[in-house]
């Protein structure tokens, strides 16, 4: 049966912690836990649990405090999950068979699930404890499960990713189904909320300085700013996708995190009605594969209004392919385009 060393950074988490480690210690034949300066029981904490500690320097880079625990892992596969995450007590026995049925897979995506956020409604029968509370949830797509090659590193000061790096080695990548991870989000004043953009802001500035040629970084930055500085945001996601359309003349592959950059954009220009450069950058989008239905209902939307009708209709039949959330409005579009165009078909 395939080993998994669990790591994590972490920095004065007393009161998530032990929750965190409880739910994974029958998974784990290795806890490295890497400390970024606690002050509070957090190391006490994990050393019940029998991990080893790491203490590292912060540097305003949450990769390079990650990477230290691959460094130090000495198992078949390394789990990440950070201190206010679970994975719940009935699918810990389903991990270890999915990775010896996949020896050829380097890593495994999981689903997110952000509880308290708007998002996904919770069904009736969702068979989860930790989410009874919650009526709806967010969900987020991530590389948490992945095998110990020390050729793998995190990039990104904040948002940290593993995928990149898999992809860089032509690495597989896989999804597990079924088996989310729980977040339970920590409540913050607002004085620690703006502290905290504070400090991110800070690092991801740090980070388009660093790494100047990389989108995410400037996409990342941009997301940041957000609608609380919209005119640093836009500048930001336009350095990034300038960067994208730079990469992509010159024959580079796209990350995936780079379609949403474009997309988050063109969504910005629509709502300014600019919708010239939002029908050219879906249309980037779509080019670029994006797997957000989104992308492609707005520019059918656009297409719509333009009187574009066939590849309106393509567009909106790509949005029904991916699972748009908003069924009702997808089914009306092409039901409106299947009789302008003749097409005698019913959607339902």
């Amino acid at each position: 049966m395939p080993t998994i060393t669990f790591g994590m950074i972490v920095k004065n988490e007393e009161k998530f912690l032990p929750a965190c480690l409880e739910s994974i210690k029958e998974l784990a034949d290795e806890i490295i836990v890497v400390d970024t300066g606690s002050t509070d029981k957090t190391i006490e904490i994990a050393k019940s649990f029998g991990a080893k500690i790491i203490h590292h320097k912060w540097q305003l880079n949450m990769s390079k405090a990650r990477n230290e625990y691959i460094k130090a892992a000495t198992k078949d596969y390394i789990l990440s999950l950070d201190a206010d995450e679970r994975i719940a007590k009935q699918d810990i026995p389903r991990i270890k068979p999915i990775l010896e049925q996949h020896p050829n897979v380097m890593g495994f995506f999981f689903v997110k699930r952000d509880y308290g956020f708007q998002g996904t409604a919770r069904p009736h029968d969702d068979p989860f404890e930790e989410s009874k509370e919650f009526k709806t949830w967010m969900e987020v797509r991530e590389v948490r499960l992945f095998k110990n090659d020390k050729r793998l590193h995190y990039t990104h000061h904040v948002h940290t990713d593993l995928f990149q790096s898999i992809q860089n080695l032509n690495g597989t990548v896989a999804d597990i189904e079924g088996i989310p991870i729980h977040h339970f989000r920590q409540q913050l004043t607002i004085e620690q909320k703006k502290a905290k953009r504070k400090l991110y802001l800070q690092m991801l500035e740090l980070e388009v300085i660093e790494n100047s040629t990389d989108p995410s970084a400037y996409g990342h930055l941009a997301a940041e700013y957000g609608p609380e500085d919209p005119e640093n945001s836009i500048k930001n996601y336009e350095k990034a996708v300038a960067l994208i359309k730079k990469h992509k003349a010159e024959g580079r592959k796209a990350w995936s995190f780079h379609p949403a950059i474009i997309g988050q954009l063109a969504l910005i220009y629509m709502e300014q009605k600019k919708l010239d450069k939002a029908k050219e950058l879906f249309s980037l989008a779509a080019e670029l594969n994006s797997t957000d239905p989104r992308h492609y209902s707005s520019l059918g939307e656009i297409e719509f209004f333009e009187k574009d009708y066939t590849n309106a209709n393509m567009h909106f039949l790509k949005a029904r392919e991916l699972d748009h959330p908003n069924t009702v409005y997808i089914t009306d579009r092409l039901n409106a385009l299947s009789k302008i165009l003749g097409l005698n078909q019913v959607y339902f």
